[in-house]
This record gives structure tokens, C-alpha cells and sequence, in this order.
């Protein structure tokens, strides 16, 4: 804690997994988001009395595999049967991203979390259950590799909800030495 009344407390978080295998759905985004303004809620503060927070989140994931759901219609029942569904998988052998997720203003209209996501080597597989029509015409189910990715930005979101208020996604992306195997069907 700060030796200052009401001074910038600051909270470092390190998270380290190895072999993680994480199935990530469109719904694990709300939740995340849902955390954060679990984070900054309650009842508002007295100026007098508010203390502003940074959380700071860092990751190192090894050997780590990522699997995003693309079922037809987006139909999902058991999000990790990997008989039931298809993914697009993205492996890497280490995954490293930092956050901060800053609460030092005072009652903010808007907020941004800046984030930074980088991989050495990433490779990209499609994985589609046995029972799946395009499973019988791919032979590999590699669709491509890439070295030296990372992505940098903010997500932008509003304090309060209202159809007028838009959060927004900057998103920069690099890499190095893409390839990518693309299939198609006549």
C-alpha cells in the first residue's frame, strides 16, 4: 500500500500453467468482461474517499492449446467433446500476455484495458469429429504456422448501458513467416 492517503495502490498478478488446453466460447468473453466490472462495482465512492487501483495481470503459458468453437450455427452442447464438435485450434509453445486493468479514475464515462499477446511460434489445425462431412475429404488438418505473432491493443467499454454506447475492440496485429493451407471443395 502507498504511505500517501488515498495514493495509486497497484496489484501485480502472475500466472504461470503448462500443457493447458483452453476451449474458449463466445460466452467466456462476456464472463471476463462481467469480472472486471465486478471488479470497479458497488455502490459509487465519495470523491473524498475513493482509491484508485491497478491491477496488473501477466500470463506465461507453456506448450498451451487453444480451442475456438466453429459448429454450424454456432451450436454448441458440450463445448469440450471433441467427438461433438469442431475447432479451430492455435498451439504455441509459449504464450505470453500482460494487462492492466486500470480503476485509477474517478467514476470514468469509459474505460480501456490495454493489453500485449505474443507467441514465438503458433500453428493452426482444423479439427472436425469423424461424424463431420468435411472430415472425409481433408487429409491434413493442418491449415497453417506462423512465427513472431503478437497482438497489441485496448478494449474500449462504457461505464453504463445504453443501446447508444458502442464498446470497441483496437486490435494490431504482426507476424512473421506466415503459411497457410487453405481447402476448398468444388
Amino acid at each position: 500500500n502507498p504511505l500517501r492517503w488515498n495514493g495509486l495502490r497497484q496489484w501485480y498478478f502472475n500466472f504461470s500453467s503448462d500443457s493447458l488446453e483452453l476451449f474458449l466460447l463466445r460466452d467466456n468473453i462476456f464472463l471476463l468482461t462481467d469480472l472486471v466490472d465486478d471488479w470497479a462495482s458497488g455502490p459509487p465512492p465519495e470523491y473524498l474517499v475513493f482509491v484508485p487501483f491497478k491491477y496488473h495481470l501477466d500470463l506465461r503459458l507453456s506448450n498451451i492449446k487453444l480451442y475456438l468453437n466453429v459448429n454450424d450455427g454456432n451450436i454448441v452442447d458440450d463445448p469440450t467433446d471433441l467427438e461433438d464438435n469442431a475447432y479451430i485450434s492455435i498451439s504455441s509453445p509459449l504464450l505470453q500476455s500482460t494487462t492492466c486493468i486500470p480503476l485509477d479514475t474517478y467514476r470514468p464515462s469509459r474505460n480501456a484495458i490495454p493489453f500485449d499477446i505474443r507467441m514465438d511460434t503458433a500453428s493452426v489445425s482444423l479439427h472436425l469429429p469423424p461424424w463431420n462431412t468435411q472430415a472425409s475429404f481433408l487429409k491434413k488438418s493442418d491449415v497453417g504456422h506462423v512465427e513472431s505473432l503478437a497482438f497489441d491493443g485496448s478494449y474500449h467499454y462504457n461505464a453504463n448501458t445504453s443501446p447508444a454506447n458502442t464498446d470497441t475492440l483496437v486490435l494490431s496485429m504482426s507476424a512473421q513467416s506466415p503459411v497457410a493451407r487453405l481447402h476448398g471443395f468444388v
